[in-house]
């Protein structure tokens, strides 16, 4: 059958080949939910991450009590990088095996070390921390307490030196590592006041600046502007959350306590693959973020872009999105 020689194609690593094999038995019989589960995984391994997505969730909708389709859905939030998602499909796994499932436990440590990478900090740190939280929203939650003992050995805590006209305060100068090569960044606790040419100033002493976008608070939400920042290379980007990190900069963040929060972002010439281009600036801005609630929103929502550029310190708003359409 085709399901039998999928598998045999799956233990010789040829993944490709199974994909096909499996989608000719899904043609034949689409009610069984290990056809589902088995591309699913075929998928992860070509790191099409969004279609192993897609068939995790189609193999819960045929058998919602089998752990296997919920573990297959957190690789597939994994790799997608929505690390409190893939939190959640873990804990569901565990669950289903009363509480012990050994794989699923290991997952759950690598999403909260990925978690930790992903601001920037390096593999070692992130492992030592990562057992420190309870769940990735606390990461999120405490990221300071991950910079206080991350610190370089020749920096200075408090540092203050002159940029300009204004004074950066600088909290901890952090040893970090860029894991995916991008060469953006969003930069946000920043006065609704400041300029893109303002912010542009500041970073431009770590790499040239190609772009520099403002997104103000009342589109975001917020009390404060975020901004996009683009380099021409990943080393920049790196440097400056080094740097600048939780670093309180007078007369530029939104108060005097509160420093930068700074998130690595791929540059447009690095949104291919699980990132994809806007649709000339029609496709809906929550589908690729949040999730759209819209039963007729008149944007597009583009099938591979479902939940790409979702971030951190997004939060789920029904009222926020509905409103906004």
């Amino acid at each position: 059958s085709f399901a039998a020689e999928a598998v045999k194609e799956i233990t010789a690593k040829n993944f490709a080949s199974a994909i096909e094999l499996l989608s000719s038995a899904i043609g034949l019989y689409t009610k069984d939910y290990r056809f589902f589960v088995n591309r699913s995984y075929c998928y992860e391994n070509v790191q099409k991450y969004f279609l192993a997505l897609k068939d995790a969730k189609r193999a819960i909708k045929l058998n919602a009590e089998k752990s296997k389709c919920y573990f297959r859905k957190g690789k597939a939030l994994l790799g997608l990088r929505m690390f409190s998602e893939a939190e959640t499909a873990f804990l569901k796994v565990i669950e289903l095996e009363d509480g012990h499932n050994a794989v699923a436990t290991a997952q759950l440590l690598d999403v909260r070390v990925q978690a930790i990478v992903s601001l920037g900090f390096q593999n070692d740190v992130a492992m030592l921390k990562a057992s420190q939280f309870k769940c990735v929203a606390d990461i999120y939650a405490n990221r300071d307490s991950i910079c206080s003992d991350e610190m370089t050995e020749n920096e200075t805590n408090d540092m203050d030196f002159n940029s300009g006209n204004s004074t950066i305060k600088i909290i901890n100068s952090l040893n970090v590592t860029n894991p995916f090569g991008w060469k953006a960044l969003f930069v946000t606790n920043v006065s609704l006041v400041i300029t893109a040419d303002k912010i542009s100033t500041l970073f431009s002493k770590y790499g040239n600046i190609i772009k520099c976008t403002k997104l103000d608070g009342a589109q975001l939400n917020t009390d404060c502007s975020s901004f996009l920042i683009h380099y021409d290379n990943p080393d920049s980007p790196k440097n400056a959350m080094a740097e600048l990190q939780g670093a309180i900069v007078n007369g530029i963040n939104k108060n005097g306590e509160d420093g930068f929060q700074i998130w690595y972002r791929p540059s447009e010439d690095q949104k291919s693959g699980q990132f994809h281009k806007r649709l000339d600036g029609k496709e809906c801005y929550y589908w690729r973020t949040t999730g759209c609630t819209l039963k007729h929103c008149k944007r597009v929502h583009s099938p591979g872009n479902s939940g790409v550029d979702l971030q951190p310190w997004m939060k789920h708003d029904k009222r926020n999105r509905n409103n906004a359409h």
